[in-house]
């Protein structure tokens, strides 16, 4: 899903294993705040991924999250 509102973007760290891309280091990291009231420091991106939709050609930056630190703890 893609919100043309947003000034990042967001990929977890799952799915960009699948692509098979390296993640760049940052000079001016992110602190970002989940859901979960906690803050994630991010200090790398995944620079110019290829992205189709509907058969139109994107290249974005994305930002990756770790999926776990945004969910609950299923114990």
């Amino acid at each position: 899903m893609f919100d043309l509102g947003v000034i990042h973007s967001f990929v977890t760290s799952k799915v960009m294993k699948k692509l098979r891309k390296n993640p760049s280091k940052i000079e001016n990291g992110f602190v970002i705040n989940t859901p979960l009231s906690e803050t994630m420091n991010i200090d790398h991106m995944y620079m110019e991924v290829q992205v189709n939709i509907n058969g139109c050609e994107l290249r974005v930056d994305l930002l990756p999250l770790n999926y776990m630190t945004l969910m609950p703890s299923c114990e």
